[in-house]
C-alpha cells in the first residue's frame, strides 16, 4: 500500500502539471474500462498512472487516450524506472514475494509507443526517487538526487508529457480529364489558364477523329 508521502507527492505533481481550470482524468488499473465507455467525454489533459506498467495491449491503450483528448491536449505518462527491475527480482527471490506481470519500459520504448500512436514527445523528465516512510530521506532523496548524474537515472518513477501531433497538409494527385474534338482554337488558352497543380498534377486530353489541328496544338502545348 501506497504511503500518505508518496500519494501527496504525486497529487501535488498532478496538481503542477494540470493548469487551473483544465479538464483532466487520471486514468489507472481501477477506472481503465470506465473510462473507454465514455466515448463522448474529452480531457485537454490525461494522466496515465499505475497502468502502462501492466497493461496487456499499450498500443490500444495509448490509441483510447489519444481519442479522449481535446486538440492541442496533452498525455503525461508517469511510469516506472526500468532499472527498478533488477531490484524487483532480488526481492522476489528473498521474500518469495509472487510474480506481478509488469512491463519495465525504458524512455525509447515508451516514446516510441507514443510515436506510433501519433504523439510527439514534450518532455522527460525522473519524478521521484524513492518512497520509503521515512520523511526526512523522501525530501532529501527527491529533492537533491533526483537532479543529480548519475542518480536521477536511477529515480523510482519517469514521467513523460506528449501531445497529439499537428495534422498537416499533404500533397495530394489531381488529374484533370479535357474532352477536346475539334478544339484547335482553344488548346492555347486552356494551357496558359491552367492552375498550379502541384507535384502529382497531370492534363489528360482525350482527343479522337478532329477535323482540325486539334491534336496538334495539344502536342504543341505539352513540348
Amino acid at each position: 500500500m501506497q504511503n500518505n508521502y508518496f500519494q501527496n507527492y504525486i497529487n501535488d505533481f498532478i496538481e503542477f502539471m494540470v493548469p487551473a481550470g483544465a479538464t483532466y482524468i487520471i486514468v489507472t488499473r481501477k477506472n481503465y474500462n470506465l473510462f473507454i465507455k465514455n466515448t463522448k467525454q474529452f480531457h485537454e489533459y490525461i494522466i496515465l498512472w499505475e497502468i502502462i506498467e501492466t497493461e496487456m495491449d499499450i498500443y490500444i491503450l495509448l490509441h483510447h487516450v489519444y481519442e479522449h483528448l481535446t486538440p492541442g491536449g496533452k498525455l503525461v505518462v508517469i511510469f516506472r524506472n526500468y532499472l527498478q527491475s533488477f531490484f524487483t527480482g532480488w526481492h522476489r527471490v528473498l521474500f518469495r514475494d509472487g510474480q506481478i506481470k509488469t512491463n519495465w519500459l525504458s524512455h525509447t520504448d515508451v516514446k516510441t509507443f507514443l510515436h506510433i500512436t501519433d504523439f510527439e514527445t514534450v518532455t522527460q523528465q525522473p519524478l521521484c526517487f524513492t518512497t520509503t516512510t521515512f520523511p526526512f530521506i523522501n525530501e532529501l532523496f527527491n529533492k537533491l538526487l533526483l537532479y543529480i548524474f548519475p542518480f536521477n537515472h536511477l529515480s523510482f518513477l519517469h514521467y513523460i508529457v506528449a501531445r497529439k501531433k499537428p495534422i498537416t497538409a499533404k500533397d495530394t494527385s489531381v488529374s484533370i480529364i479535357i474532352p477536346a474534338r475539334n478544339e484547335a482554337g482553344n488548346i492555347k488558352q486552356i494551357f496558359e489558364n491552367l492552375p498550379v497543380l502541384g507535384i502529382n498534377g497531370e492534363v489528360i486530353f482525350v482527343e479522337g477523329h478532329s477535323r482540325d489541328q486539334t491534336r496538334r496544338e495539344i502536342e504543341k502545348g505539352i513540348l
